[in-house]
């Protein structure tokens, strides 16, 4: 009797794939005149062997980015500096979002909230009238104030 024996090798492979993985230091930023309107965070890494590749998107135009591209190594964090250009704007608060997303995970996001709070704007001078008077426009109120100098200028020629 013949014994005919078959030795079958089964090989399986097991595929990891690692990526990045994507956090931000802070979900939300308060920007005021006591910090010009600018406070950064840190887009991180935390991923031990992939670069993240990300993206940054706002919602209002008042919103800048030191960056809107990028990447950062596994491990590691980039620092971003966001600002808020209050020109024009009206005393109160202003609320907008970034939106961070790994390029290569575009389910992948994270948002950061922007509150900017503008304060009341000083009067500024729009006119003057002979030497002596001056109109003060206030940007708050839209009022006109007529403020007389009495002649309190020195001549510095």
């Amino acid at each position: 009797m013949n014994r005919t024996i078959f030795l079958v090798f089964v090989l399986i492979l097991f595929s990891s794939t690692v990526q990045a993985q994507l956090s931000v230091s802070d979900t939300e930023l308060a920007l005021n005149p006591n910090n010009n309107f600018q406070q950064t965070f840190r887009i991180k890494n935390t991923s031990n062997s992939d670069t993240l590749r990300w993206i940054i998107t706002r919602d209002s135009t008042w919103i800048n980015s030191s960056q809107y591209l990028g990447q950062t190594l596994a491990n590691d964090s980039t620092a971003i500096t966001v600002s808020g250009d209050s020109t024009g704007k009206r005393r109160g608060v202003y609320s907008g979002k970034i939106t961070v997303t790994n390029r290569d995970s575009t389910a992948e996001s994270r948002i950061v909230n922007i509150n900017m709070q503008v304060p009341n704007h000083p009067p500024y001078i729009t006119q003057s009238i002979k030497d002596t008077t001056l109109i003060v426009d206030s940007r708050e109120d839209k009022n006109k104030y007529v403020v007389n100098l009495n002649n309190h200028f020195k001549d510095y020629d």
